[in-house]
């Protein structure tokens, strides 16, 4: 991702620059060409994809606490969360991830490019989308904010969860960093990566 260049959602373009200098050691015409990128595209896609990706796993992490308490819900995440957004993936022709600073399962960790631009929403609190892109794909990102809900699996020890649900968590990842976060704080980012056919 080093040749990833950011993109502003707000600008809608993507600045180029080229040289058209001639050495005048060669009669050869260089011609250099550019593709702009459709932003309001992906990010109209990226926005889909996250909200109805959404929407899967809260309905069927609700439904298995609802049927079995955290210790269910846990346990769902742990088995089927990474094949279901798999599954969505090839439903949507586009890599879906979740990644984060603070991350339950180690497989989404955030890069430490992602951490830079983690370090952004959590310093402007910012709710719009980021575009990245280079010749080969373009990848969408927009944060992932905590729900009181979501406090029970990844709030306090001791206060929004118990030792009890905590032990559980733990068994199921060992290596366990999410939680400590309080409501309406970033918990990660949405990471979706679509092959670059402009």
């Amino acid at each position: 991702m080093k040749n990833l260049l950011f993109i502003s959602i707000i600008s809608f373009g993507l600045i180029s620059c080229g040289s058209d200098k001639s050495s005048g050691k060669s009669e050869k015409e260089v011609v250099i060409t550019t593709h702009t990128l459709d932003t309001a595209l992906y990010t109209s896609k990226g926005k889909e994809i996250a909200q109805a990706t959404f929407k899967t796993l809260s309905s069927k992490l609700k439904s298995a606490m609802q049927n079995g308490g955290v210790e269910n819900a846990i346990s769902y995440c742990n088995i089927h969360a990474l094949p279901l957004t798999d599954s969505l993936s090839k439903v949507f022709d586009a890599k879906i991830q979740r990644i984060s600073h603070k991350p339950r399962n180690i497989k989404n960790a955030a890069n430490d490019e992602e951490l830079t631009l983690i370090t952004k929403y959590q310093n402007t609190h910012s709710t719009k989308p980021t575009l990245l892109s280079n010749e080969d794909k373009v990848i969408f990102y927009a944060p992932i904010y905590t729900k009181p809900l979501c406090l029970t699996c990844h709030g306090t020890v001791g206060e929004t969860i118990t030792e009890k649900n905590y032990e559980v968590i733990k068994s199921f990842y060992p290596e366990d960093k999410a939680t400590g976060f309080k409501v309406d704080e970033l918990r990660g980012l949405w990471k979706i990566t679509f092959e670059n056919k402009n």
